[in-house]
C-alpha cells in the first residue's frame, strides 16, 4: 500500500515528491525586525508613582501599541542593527517614548566586541565594550519565526527583567535585535514584559546590499558600559524611580 502511495503521488508530482523546503542554512544575510511596544503597560507603571487620572487621559488618546520597524544586515563575523527609514512611529504624547528607542548596534563576533549609539533624550551616546555576556538557559519549547523553526532560551538582565528568546541554528551567527547575543544561532524573537516590549523578526532574505557595508556607528560622546551606567546614576539623581526605568530601557 505504501508503495502504491509513493507511485501516485510521483505520477500527481510530474516525477517529484513535492515536501516543504526548510531554510536553507544562511552565513550573510538581512533579517526585518517589528518591535511592538505596549503603551499601556508604560503609562500603567508611570501610574505607580501618581498622577494616575492623568494618565488616564493620555491612555484614551494614543494606541495600545507602538510599533517600530528594524532591520539587520549581518555575517557570520559581524552584524548591524538599526531602525528602517521613517521605521520609528511617533506618537502624539512624545514624552512617553521611552529612552534609548533609536539604537544601533554593531556587534564584531570574532572580536568579541560592541559599538551602540543610542539617542537619549537631547544626548547621544556612542557605547564601545566587549560583547554582553548572556547567561542562558535553553528550554524544549519550539516555535516557528519568518519560516525558521527556532528555539526558547530565557535569561535575566538587571538583576531583575526576565528576557525570552527563540533563536535558530540555521542562521550561523551568534546575534539578535539591539545587544542581544550568546546563543548557537541568531535570535529571531524577544519578549520583555518587565518593560512591555517585544522583537520578532518578519523577514529573513539570503542576501545584503552590496552598496551597503556593515560598518560601527560613529556620532555621540564615548562610553563603555560602565562608565554609562555612571553617567545616568550621576546626572539623574533627582529624577527619583524614573531613573530606573532610563536606566532599564537604555541598558538594552
Amino acid at each position: 500500500m505504501k508503495l502504491k502511495l509513493i507511485f501516485l503521488l510521483l505520477i500527481a508530482g510530474g516525477g517529484h515528491v513535492w515536501a516543504q523546503e526548510a531554510p536553507s542554512i544562511l552565513r550573510r544575510g538581512t533579517i526585518q525586525w517589528e518591535r511592538k511596544m505596549n503603551m499601556y503597560g508604560q503609562l500603567d507603571d508611570m501610574a505607580q508613582a501618581g498622577n494616575k487620572p492623568w494618565l488616564d487621559r493620555v491612555r484614551e488618546s494614543i494606541d495600545k501599541y507602538k510599533i517600530d520597524q528594524f532591520e539587520m544586515m549581518f555575517t557570520k563575523e559581524e552584524s548591524l542593527y538599526q531602525p528602517k527609514k521613517d521605521g520609528i512611529s511617533e506618537l502624539k504624547a512624545r514624552w512617553i517614548n521611552v529612552p534609548s528607542e533609536r539604537n544601533i548596534v554593531f556587534n564584531d563576533y570574532t572580536k568579541g566586541t560592541t559599538v551602540a549609539q543610542k539617542e537619549l533624550y537631547d544626548k547621544t551616546i556612542l557605547i564601545k565594550d566587549s560583547l554582553k555576556n548572556y547567561k542562558w538557559k535553553i528550554k524544549e519549547e519550539f516555535r516557528n519565526i519568518a519560516g525558521y523553526n527556532c528555539r526558547r532560551a530565557e535569561t535575566i538582565i538587571m538583576d531583575s527583567i526576565w528576557v525570552i528568546a527563540f533563536y535558530t541554528d540555521a542562521i550561523i551567527a551568534s546575534g539578535g535585535p539591539e545587544s542581544f547575543n550568546g546563543l548557537p544561532g541568531m535570535i529571531l524573537g524577544i519578549a520583555m514584559p518587565k518593560l512591555h516590549v517585544t522583537y520578532f523578526a518578519t523577514d529573513v532574505q539570503a542576501y545584503t546590499d552590496a552598496r551597503r557595508e556593515i560598518l560601527p556607528p560613529t556620532k555621540g560622546k564615548e562610553y563603555t558600559r560602565e562608565s554609562f551606567s555612571a553617567y545616568l546614576l550621576s546626572n539623574m539623581k533627582q529624577w527619583g524611580d524614573w531613573m530606573q526605568r532610563v536606566l532599564q530601557y537604555s541598558g538594552i
